[in-house]
């Protein structure tokens, strides 16, 4: 169905099934395979289909919520109307964005319901937040109702970024870009440890990082 309403070739569509439904797994038992069974559904593990699937999946995602443009009852969030943003996407990290009230929310997880149901894919509410600044105690509690996440509050951290209902200082945004930038050569030094010196890297790094002034508000 999903594969389908994405307009693709019904002939490719029957490649991907036959890829699909026709594996089969074999377990070992004290060094000795047994015999082997059919899989229900998924791929193997590492297996090259994997990220080209993953990415028609996150485009049907996309084209769910990006449907909510075209209806009526369906209210944006106040700094997203003017580009009409209900979602951003990186990798299986998705922020959603509707106006606080229970229409815009209901119609926001009905299509993402939509998706989990083409996917089998369910959401882990226990892992996901609700983040609903500027609305009364009592407004939050109806609306978890709704969503039944956790309610967290501002300022958060989205891949290493802090986001904040504010804006965001020179000094917080400096902080952040140093130590993003630590972590990453941390990382690729202890790959390659004799690339250089941690330390005296981090000492460079120390002196030599900033952001102009200009670009934060201050």
């Amino acid at each position: 169905m999903m594969m389908n309403e994405l307009g693709l070739p019904s002939k490719f569509i029957g490649w991907v099934k036959a890829c699909v439904s026709s594996l089969s797994f074999s377990i070992l038992i004290n060094g000795t395979p047994c015999m082997p069974f059919n899989a229900k559904k998924g791929l193997r593990q590492g297996d090259r289909m994997s990220p080209f699937l993953f990415a028609i999946g996150m485009e049907y995602l996309s084209r769910c919520l990006d449907s909510l443009k075209h209806n009526p009852n369906f209210n944006f969030h106040p700094r997203c109307e003017r580009l009409h943003i209900t979602h951003l996407m990186f990798a299986n990290d998705l922020l959603m964005f509707a106006r606080a009230n229970h229409s815009p929310l209901e119609l926001l997880f009905d299509a993402f319901s939509k998706f989990s149901y083409a996917l089998g894919l369910v959401a882990n509410l226990e892992k996901s937040n609700l983040y609903t600044p500027g609305v009364t105690v009592e407004e939050k509690s109806d609306l978890q109702l709704i969503v039944k996440m956790p309610i967290e509050s501002f300022p958060l951290k989205y891949l290493g970024v802090p986001l904040t209902t504010r804006k965001l200082f020179y000094q917080n945004a400096n902080l952040s870009l140093k130590r993003l930038l630590l972590e990453s050569w941390h990382g690729l030094l202890k790959r390659f440890p004799t690339l250089l010196d941690f330390n005296l890297l981090a000492l460079f790094l120390k002196d030599s990082i900033y952001i102009d002034e200009s670009l934060c508000a201050v």
